[in-house]
């Protein structure tokens, strides 16, 4: 989960990943295909919310981002704690 803080201090989530097994990928694009409009190759956007789905294959698995607003934002670097 990625979190930018608002001009009025509070902390939002604007885009979140996760990752499946690659097993999962047909499931996900059925669901999404069922309950949000597709905008792209493998990409949606649900029109009540705004929020943009997008899935990739790396490696054998089904990583799934979204993120809300019309451009996908840079994935910022990891901090491991």
């Amino acid at each position: 989960m990625f979190f930018k803080k608002a001009n009025d201090g509070n902390a939002y989530c604007y885009m979140f990943q996760l990752l499946e097994p690659g097993s999962e990928l047909k499931i996900n694009i059925d669901i999404y295909n069922r309950d949000i409009e597709r905008v792209g190759y493998l990409h949606w956007v649900d029109p009540a919310d705004g929020v943009n789905y997008r899935i990739e294959q790396p490696e054998g698995f089904c990583l799934i981002t979204a993120w809300l607003g019309d451009e996908k934002p840079e994935i910022p670097e990891t901090i491991l704690f």
